[in-house]
């Protein structure tokens, strides 16, 4: 029984291990692209001007003389008419973040953030597994975040963001942790609440280490809008979840009051910077993220399912996410089950009408901070059915019945999808080799060659994917 216990730590450790690996393995040399080259840019305009806002000298020069600015302008940067500046398409959270990274550590800390938040992502989703499931037995919540974290370590989109320096990660991070902080306030709110304390000091302590949860919580989802705003959509499942906090309607317009007041705190100077630089506290960093079509709403919900059912998503795995939902109505925690979907269906009726979600491959990378949920959800579907099949199989010693032969069939399917889930912890190297902003040493090589050789201030043609590199290291 000990062994048995001791094998979700094993695949825990393992999931962790083999992440790091990849890491260690495929460490980029830089950023390229438009996304990753930008985010490089801003941090390092943050930690040597103190602004996110770039200067383009020969844009300066030319600006009045009847030529398009666009020639001038890397991919990632936009005029602002309303106040001149040349401002970042992103938000400026993941940049202030390698910003301090990049002061304390030198260069090479830009490239190991985004792996650093992945990692610490994995040991989140475990932790929060641990506070979904309080009513489950421990063996079952520990196979489920075990599962868990595996599923998200190796799911090709998940590891192909993780090693760039992109927001996506770092914002999935921050979510889960104010989705488990949201989750202990509900636990301390019985320990102070609804049990009877040992003493007034003690209870004193537990009601500080309630406020604690609750501004935590506001922190972490403040953090992770600054990074990406999509995240503000976190407030939907975060709300169900609130509506457990205290014991009296009283206490619950209290706890809910201070966390949304540190999350107004922490979000503050972004509404600052976009009424200074953006000329409206109201308006999105890019123009392009802000074009709707609501028409086209229904058609890229299909082609978002598709995506997760795809080589680069879950694959058939994705079943047994709406599965596990039922499952869990079905075993009476039909709060957990709505907290998980809220979680992922806030993420992908939100992007539904965004232009945005159609290209590239953003109807994945949107879901990105949506992942852990869908990893929950799978895998309590897995550990109850393989379980429910284990019973049968011990039964079937004694009597036997028709509907065992159709546990076995479900079983053996999610072994089977589990393993194509699983298919990049045995090959990463074609889905590292797809990651967008990756760099070789040979293409970082090139460009320091091409800085040595060029004269200073010389004026670079380059393509779209290579003018936020070229900027950054030639």
């Amino acid at each position: 029984m000990n062994i048995l216990r001791a094998v979700p730590f094993f695949i825990f450790a393992f999931a962790v291990l083999w992440y790091g690996a990849l890491v260690l393995r495929f460490p980029t040399a830089g950023a390229i692209g438009t996304d990753p080259a930008t985010y490089v840019q801003m941090a390092l305009d943050l930690a040597q001007r103190g602004t996110v806002v770039h200067e383009f000298p020969l844009f300066t020069k030319l600006f009045n003389q009847n030529l398009s600015w666009d020639a001038f302008i890397t991919p990632g940067y936009h005029i602002v008419p309303e106040t001149g500046f040349v401002a970042p398409n992103f938000a400026f959270g993941f940049p202030l973040l390698l910003a301090f990274a990049y002061r304390v550590f030198g260069e090479n800390a830009l490239y190991w953030m985004t792996p650093l938040m992945g990692a610490l992502a994995l040991l989140a989703t475990f932790a929060l597994a641990n506070e979904l499931f309080r009513d489950v037995s421990p063996t079952c919540r520990d196979w489920i975040g075990a599962l868990a974290a595996l599923l998200l370590a190796t799911t090709p989109k998940q590891i192909q963001l993780a090693l760039v320096p992109m927001s996506d990660v770092p914002t999935q991070l921050f979510c889960v942790l104010a989705m488990w902080c949201a989750f202990r306030v509900v636990r301390e709110t019985q320990r102070v609440f609804d049990a009877d304390a040992p003493s007034a000091a003690h209870a004193t302590k537990t009601l500080w280490v309630l406020y604690a949860y609750v501004a935590l919580c506001g922190l972490a989802l403040g953090i992770a809008y600054l990074m990406r705003h999509s995240a503000l959509v976190m407030l939907v499942p975060l709300a169900l979840v609130a509506t457990r906090w205290g014991s009296t309607r009283r206490e619950k317009i209290f706890l809910l009051a201070v966390s949304l007041f540190v999350f107004a705190i922490t979000i503050a100077p972004d509404i600052f910077y976009r009424a200074k630089v953006l000329g409206n506290p109201f308006v999105v960093e890019s123009p392009e993220s802000a074009q709707t079509n609501f028409y086209d709403a229904p058609r890229q919900i299909l082609q978002m399912l598709a995506a997760l059912f795809s080589v680069t998503g879950l694959g058939p795995l994705i079943l047994f996410v709406p599965f596990g939902w039922w499952i869990l109505a079905r075993e009476k925690k039909r709060f957990v089950a709505g907290v998980l979907a809220a979680w992922v269906l806030a993420f992908v009726f939100l992007h539904a009408p965004l232009t945005l979600t159609g290209v590239f491959e953003n109807s994945l990378r949107y879901l990105i901070p949506a992942y852990p949920a869908l990893a929950l959800s799978a895998s309590a579907a897995l550990v109850w059915i393989f379980g429910l099949a284990w019973k049968e199989m011990r039964a079937a010693q004694t009597r036997f019945a028709k509907q065992s032969l159709g546990v076995y069939a479900i079983a053996l399917f999610g072994i089977f999808a589990l393993a194509i889930a699983l298919r990049a912890a045995v090959g990463p190297e074609r889905f590292v080799a797809r990651a967008y902003g990756w760099m070789s040493e040979t293409a970082r090589n090139d460009l320091r060659v091409l800085n040595e050789q060029l004269p200073r201030d010389a004026v670079i043609g380059v393509s779209d994917q290579m003018a936020g590199a070229t900027m950054l290291y030639a």
